[in-house]
């Protein structure tokens, strides 16, 4: 096979895609070589091996979520369920277009066996609580946006995978929607106080 001129980023890209579909022990530098259209030897010399290429996806990812997702947090224009729809909006999209959570399918094979993988993804998903904390704080006290966070995006995560399962995008709608409805209901209840 005739080695194409792919970019570092590139690489990045092509392995979350194929990390996301087959899982992380399931995947190897031969599998991500073939869908770069690379030889195996070509991503060696940007990666010391599967554990830093995953690395480099987990990161890339979180990047993209957080410019994407979180970029509405501090914006004064939007109003909070403005800024809850834009966060949900982003999260549906990603999850709609990749198929899935490579953060949680990862984690679910990583915990026990690559740490540092293990301790990346935690981190994306502190932040997106924190984030989701941060948006909720507008309508709740403190501790209870955070316990409505942590509820929500585990609840998110289930439906992702009850998605996958039965092929059905509504687990995922439904979840977002309830919390859309949820945090407005609130939001009305405070202001006719």
């Amino acid at each position: 096979m005739p080695t194409q001129k792919v970019t570092k980023t590139q690489i990045i890209e092509i392995a979350r895609q194929v990390f996301t579909k087959q899982g992380y022990h399931h995947t190897s530098m031969s599998d991500i070589a073939e869908a770069s259209g690379l030889r195996k030897g070509s991503l060696y010399h940007h990666f010391k091996g599967k554990e830093e290429l995953m690395m480099a996806a987990i990161d890339c990812f979180h990047q993209q979520f957080k410019e994407g997702a979180f970029s509405a947090l501090n914006n004064e224009e939007l109003n909070t369920q403005q800024k809850l729809n834009h966060l949900i909006n982003y999260s549906e999209k990603t999850y709609l277009e990749d198929e899935g959570s490579m953060m949680a399918n990862i984690m679910l094979e990583v915990i026990n066996t690559a740490p540092a993988i293990a301790n990346c993804i935690k981190k994306y998903f502190e932040e997106w609580i924190e984030s989701v904390t941060q948006i909720l704080s507008e309508v709740y006290p403190p501790k209870g946006a955070q316990k409505i966070a942590k509820e929500s995006i585990a609840a998110i995560e289930g439906a992702v995978m009850m998605m996958q399962i039965f092929n059905d995008k509504s687990f995922l709608t439904r979840v977002h929607e309830g919390l859309r409805r949820r945090v407005a209901q609130d939001i009305l209840e405070r202001e006719a106080v």
